[in-house]
This record gives structure tokens, sequence and C-alpha cells, in this order.
């Protein structure tokens, strides 16, 4: 019998699928309990980390910084976008989760303790591990020609197009890297 793992990783093998909702616990176990050896990059809203597959399949998980956690009107708005982006020069969500437990906390160190709803939101990408665009359009070493540096540009701006006039979206997180 196979194990919940193994089941959560064969829902998410199907490309063309719409993007499913996983368990924070899956997402903890395949991130190595969200290690700093599992991280790939951090940005203002989050940390991303290196998902492993019980296959060796890797996936792109953001945890969102409980300080910056959206309301949840605003998680399922941008969950709705990123459902309807599907482009070759996009990196597509493939998952996400968004659950809700609750803690008992220390209140601000009075060692008075207060029952906390605790959000727990992550969305998961498809992996995509070459390094960073910049690598290869700015690297002298890889002595890669100039049409083909010129075509990672050309693919960069035809998938910002397409989120600016079909999906009428505003990437607010780019970074030259």
């Amino acid at each position: 019998m196979a194990n919940s793992n193994d089941l959560w990783e064969k829902k998410l093998q199907d490309p063309s699928a719409t993007p499913v909702p996983l368990p924070f616990e899956f997402l903890k176990a395949i991130t190595c309990d969200f290690s700093s050896g599992q991280e790939l990059g951090r940005g203002e809203h989050g940390v991303v980390y290196k998902g492993v597959l019980p296959s060796g399949k890797f996936i792109a998980v953001k945890k969102l910084f409980q300080t910056h956690l959206m309301d949840d009107k605003r998680f399922q708005n941008e969950l709705s976008s990123l459902m309807g982006i599907k482009h070759q020069n996009v990196v597509q969500l493939i998952g996400y989760c968004a659950e809700t437990s609750f803690e008992m906390v220390n209140l601000q160190g009075s060692g008075k303790h207060i029952m906390d709803e605790i959000p727990k939101r992550l969305l998961c990408f498809e992996y995509v591990g070459n390094k960073s665009l910049h690598y290869y359009i700015s690297d002298g070493t890889l002595d890669l020609e100039w049409n083909n540096r010129y075509e990672i540009i050309r693919g960069i701006c035809d998938g910002l197009h397409y989120l600016h006039e079909k999906c009428h979206t505003a990437h607010l997180d780019l970074k030259p890297g």
C-alpha cells in the first residue's frame, strides 16, 4: 500500500492538472522541516525551499512569512490569479497549502498563554534548477552566442507580456538576478 506522501506526489504529476491543495505536514516532510539547507531564496513575503518528493523529483515551496501573511481574501485572490497562468516562460503553480491550526502561545513573554490561530499559507511551484537567468545572460564563461542570450531575454519578455496583457497581472517581485 502506498504511503500518503506517494499519493500526494501522484497528484502533482499531471502538468495540465489544476493546482492541488497539499497538507502542511507533507510540505514540511519534503523540505526537511523547512531546513536552511533546503532554502533556495528569500523574498519580501517568504522563503522558498526545495522540496524533494519521494520519487526524487523537486518542487519549489514558498512559505509565506508569518508577519507578512495576507488576509484570506488577498491570499484567495493571489491563488486564483496564479491558477490561471499557463505559459511556457512562466513558472507554474502546482499546489498550495491553506491550513490553520490553534496553538498555545506565550502572551508577549508575560508567562500567560492564550490559544492563538496560526495560519499556514504556502505556494508550490514547478522547480527550475538551472540557476538564475542572470547567470546565463551575463556570465562570460558560459561562451553563449549573442543569439542564445537574446532568445533567453526574449523568453523573459514574452512571459512578462503574457502576465501583463493576458492575465492583467503585475509581477511585483522581479529581481535582476
